[in-house]
């Protein structure tokens, strides 16, 4: 706004200016007062009372959808933390034990329940091949097509239902189920975001005036599920999905869905990620990892060792630029990052501390999938659906591939199926095998003999197929020698662990 003539301040500001002696009617600072709904700006006394009517700082009223905190569970006043752990703050010796345990837990819990699954929707298929997409745009497509495809072959693209996307910032995911649904006019579409984000793509859909579109702004521990009215006044089944929704978030999601009534959640599909940013409070799979014999105030840690698995190269972004300006001259400064010394120490060097960190990650999901098969009475599934080239949240050097896609009661056939018998041949090779490898390890340190050896054993037990055999240990070779060498397993539970025994 513009100063009066002989003012030191704009009409908004007025207030500011000093008082006048006489206190006249030309004295602005005693005409304007700051509004009792936002003092950061001012108004006239006369006008107070119209203004208030009118002021864009007025309370508004919430919607039935929209209910503070319903999604908070209650505070654990039993597992109250005084001081979080972290990982520059912790003991070497407690630093070290409690990746002992992560080790541990993640081969009872984790190792091998995990598939690959990476699929197609014909509905991408044409976008995919695209020449003027850069790698950017071609990674989320990739990452769309695969979700889809498994939503399919889960038998969740159905007419008649309402999917909602938890976190759908510009709804480029329910842009596609719109384009992957058979009849997407009989199916309902609902975006939930607490950011309000341009060139979104559901505006694109609301121009063809074809489908039920509607954008709810609220954060998800706020979102009452059932009063959302396209759920509220239809007995459509509900599908959840979400392709990035950060930490807590995914555990708010959770708590939401169970908001509804039992039969009414078809299926939940959430691509994991951020695991750093998950809170103790929040967290859904609490019960599950202190049952796994994990403290409350170690979870800080935990989230903590998952920045490990993305860290890349371990060196700042910015040591590309090492040159700065020293008084006259110019001096190059040394990458040093403060832990080396500390890690090299406790022998944990970049690629065991990034194997570390995807572990927790792995543990953190299992947590979650618990959850959902307890509370929300669904069958839950864990998923790697993309290649690693895509994120680098990667599990295994050889063939990882990032996020998890977790299914929750996806098809009725998941119930039928049952496990189909362990090979008794298999295991007692396995076993055969593994014993041999153990009683000829002579020195632990020479891994590459290990290796060799297990190499030399392909031609025999595996005659008919030696690549694949040979595929496997290319794959699995430091696991078998962790499993060996730094955990000391009999030949029974590895194969156990590696799923060739039962």
């Amino acid at each position: 706004m513009l100063v009066k003539p002989g003012n030191s301040y704009c009409g908004e500001h007025a207030n500011q200016e000093p008082c006048l002696p006489n206190d006249d009617s030309s004295n602005w600072a005693a005409l304007r007062v700051p509004c009792p709904l936002d003092g950061k700006h001012t108004v006239l006394k006369s006008k107070l009372a119209t203004h208030l009517t009118k002021c864009a700082a007025q309370p508004t009223k919430r919607p039935d959808y929209c209910q503070e905190g319903i999604n908070i569970p209650q505070p654990r006043t039993e597992t109250t933390i005084d001081k979080p752990l972290t990982i520059g703050g912790i003991e070497d010796e407690r630093l070290m034990a409690v990746i002992g345990k992560v080790e541990r837990v993640y081969v009872q819990t984790v190792h091998g329940k995990i598939t690959t699954k990476i699929l197609c929707h014909e509905a991408l298929t044409e976008e995919l091949t695209q020449s003027f997409y850069g790698p950017s745009v071609l990674k989320h497509l990739k990452q769309n097509a695969s979700l889809l495809g498994l939503l399919e072959k889960s038998n969740l693209l159905q007419d008649d239902s309402i999917f909602v996307e938890f976190g759908s910032g510009r709804g480029l995911l329910t842009y596609w189920l719109t384009q992957a649904v058979p009849n997407a006019n009989k199916c309902d579409f609902i975006l939930v975001d607490r950011a309000s984000h341009r060139h979104k793509f559901d505006n694109k859909l609301r121009e063809k005036k074809e489908f039920s579109i509607e954008r709810i702004r609220t954060d998800i521990q706020d979102l009452c599920l059932p009063n959302v009215p396209a759920i509220q006044s239809s007995d459509k089944g509900v599908v959840g999905v979400s392709k990035h929704l950060c930490g807590a978030a995914t555990d708010l999601t959770l708590r939401a869905c169970q908001q509804l009534e039992q039969g009414r959640l078809k299926g939940l599909m959430i691509a994991l990620c951020c695991h750093h940013r998950c809170v103790w409070n929040l967290f859904a799979g609490c019960s599950y990892l202190q049952d796994l014999g994990f403290l409350a105030e170690e979870f800080s840690l935990l989230c903590g060792l998952t920045s490990w698995a993305i860290c890349g190269s371990g060196k700042p972004r910015n040591t590309k630029d090492k040159e700065v300006n020293v008084s006259e001259g110019v001096s190059d400064l040394p990458d040093v990052n403060p832990f080396d010394c500390r890690y090299d120490r406790l022998e944990l060097p970049r690629e065991r501390r990034e194997f570390i960190g995807l572990k927790v990650k792995r543990i953190f999901d299992i947590a979650r999938a618990n959850y959902v098969t307890k509370t929300l009475g669904l069958k839950a599934e864990l998923f790697f659906y993309c290649h690693p080239d895509i994120s680098p949240e990667n599990l295994e050097k050889m063939k990882s591939v990032i996020f998890l896609a977790f299914f929750c009661g996806i098809a009725l056939s998941l119930a039928s199926v049952q496990p189909k018998p362990k090979d008794e041949t298999v295991c007692s090779m396995c076993r055969l095998v593994m014993a041999l490898l153990t009683d000829a390890i002579s020195n632990p340190e020479n891994e590459q003999d290990v290796i060799d050896f297990v190499y030399s054993l392909c031609p025999i037990v595996m005659p008919n197929n030696t690549v694949e055999c040979e595929y496997m240990i290319s794959t699995y070779g430091d696991d078998l020698l962790h499993f060996i060498v730094d955990m000391e397993l009999s030949a029974e539970d590895i194969c156990t662990t590696l799923t060739a025994c039962p």
